[in-house]
């Protein structure tokens, strides 16, 4: 009985297109919540763990404060576990903040990349920001992530100042017809 009902499954199967949805974070400790930067590769950057100073949880991502230093800048990057294509939804998103001894506006810019896909702009220092990659500007494969933020102080007197990052989120939704999908899916699990 069970060999027929197989062969009923596999013929139906043969003769129906069956699309394939499945949405994955492939991002590992995106809200540093491990204590630790892995698997992150960094320049600058280290985990904090200060109440109340973290957008969720006990531990983010931070510069710590710096002096006057025009032109500085900082990174965090992150290899994916298969590269993401343009027909993917792709829903990216982090949290960003500034911050300063004195009260000060620092000039800070962020880039996000997705691979060879980026945005940026500069950031006000009001707090946590919530910075979205437009899906729009997704038009080439990726398969890492980096997120640099650049500080200009120029002209400005001595003070610290510095950034921190939490919540760094990369979901892919991926669709296709079964069985091509089915091989990226499983690449998550190796």
């Amino acid at each position: 009985m069970k060999k027929l009902i197989f062969i009923g499954l596999a013929a139906v199967s043969a003769f129906t297109v069956t699309p394939v949805f499945a949405s994955f974070e492939l991002i590992t400790n995106g809200g540093f919540e491990t204590g630790y930067m892995s698997p992150w590769t960094t320049d600058y950057f280290v985990v904090g763990n200060a109440p109340g100073y973290s957008h969720s949880g006990e531990y983010f991502a931070t510069t710590g404060y710096h002096g006057n230093i025009n032109g500085w800048s900082a990174y965090i990057y992150q290899d994916l576990p298969f590269t993401v294509q343009p027909q993917d939804v792709v829903d990216a998103e982090f949290w960003v903040e500034q911050y300063n001894a004195k009260g000060r506006a620092v000039f800070l810019s962020y880039y996000f990349y997705l691979g060879e896909n980026y945005v940026g702009t500069n950031i006000p220092p009001i707090g946590w920001q919530h910075i979205t990659f437009p899906k729009a500007d997704i038009k080439i494969p990726f398969n890492y992530v980096k997120i640099e933020l650049e500080f200009d102080s120029t002209g400005m007197p001595p003070f610290d100042f510095g950034g921190s990052l939490d919540d760094v989120s990369v979901t892919v939704t991926l669709s296709g017809v079964e069985p091509a999908s089915l091989g990226r899916v499983k690449a998550l699990y190796r």
